[in-house]
């Protein structure tokens, strides 16, 4: 049988600016893995030495998974397991298990555990021991999902997920290009250890640009635009918010204020493809082999339908 490593984390107070950084760049401009690329001016052996004191790769499969997660966070009669979302792309996910306390239970008894906090999506304490594992997730045959091995690398990329972010940089010429921005909403330079970049236009930041928020096929976009431009039409924007846009502008995916889901030119492009075809309907809540539907699911049944 399959084995796969997950990652047990230890209760811990983990200061994430402890993490080492260097010169140097760990990565090439030809590396495509986003995530990866936001660790490329981290000293990889030295933050993994700190890390390291509080998590550990265990190697499992499929049925000794639960019970070794079960004794792991302390799962009993009383206490029930959660999980909550990490990472999300179109071909993986990072998810976090974990103990969630009772009532009867003495929270200031339970340890925190900053690091399984900061992994996740909504950045919520989480006490106790937890749990990190990554999933495959096929884009049409959800009978090949799997887990996959989660290294310890992969904890300091999702550490540095907090710190660097991803959106589509448009302009009226209609030219694509993937951006990082950080948590000030500048645009910076990944390749250039995260220096601002002069080559896009302050646009985050600027006064003369608003944005407008919407949903499409589960996809959380904000779009930022100046809407007082004589400049030429931006054509991609337009379609996607049914209106006339002009000028630059850019396009990101928020999770909540201190969180973003990773956004691609190729997200985007594929969107435009179905344009007209964004409104939801009840095919996309329907489950995927008794699983809920990704975004990235949803939009291929859109793109079958072109």
């Amino acid at each position: 049988m399959d084995k796969f490593e997950i990652i047990l984390i230890d209760a811990n107070d983990f200061n994430v600016n402890t993490l080492k950084s260097q010169k140097t760049p760990n990565y090439t401009k030809q590396e495509k893995d986003l995530l990866r690329l936001k660790s490329n001016y981290i000293n990889i052996i030295e933050s993994e030495n700190l890390v390291k004191e509080y998590c550990k790769s265990l190697s499992v499969n499929k049925d000794t998974l639960m019970e070794e997660i079960v004794k792991f966070i302390g799962l009993d009669a009383d206490h029930y397991g959660d999980v909550k979302d990490c990472y999300e792309c179109k071909e993986y996910s990072y998810q976090i298990m974990y103990m969630m306390p009772h009532n009867g239970d003495q929270l200031d008894k339970i340890k925190n555990n900053m690091i399984a906090s900061l992994l996740t999506f909504d950045k919520e304490l989480i006490r106790g021991n937890a749990v990190l594992f990554k999933t495959y997730i096929s884009i049409d045959k959800p009978n090949e999902d799997k887990m996959i091995d989660t290294k310890i690398i992969n904890v300091i990329d999702l550490l540095m997920n907090n710190t660097y972010h991803t959106g589509v940089y448009i302009n009226p010429q209609n030219k694509f290009k993937q951006i990082y921005f950080n948590n000030k909403y500048e645009i910076v330079d990944p390749h250039n250890n995260w220096l601002i970049s002069n080559d896009i236009p302050k646009i985050m930041t600027h006064d003369d640009y608003g944005f407008k928020v919407h949903e499409y096929l589960k996809f959380n976009l904000k779009f930022i635009f100046n809407s007082n431009t004589d400049d030429d039409i931006n054509e991609p924007m337009s379609r996607l918010l049914h209106g006339i846009i002009k000028g630059d502008g850019i396009i990101y995916s928020p999770y909540n204020d201190d969180s973003f889901y990773e956004l691609l030119v190729e997200d985007v492009m594929e969107l435009l493809k179905v344009w007209n075809m964004l409104s939801q309907n009840l095919e996309d809540t329907v489950k995927f082999e008794n699983k809920e539907k990704t975004k990235y699911q949803i939009l291929k049944s859109r793109l079958d339908m072109k």
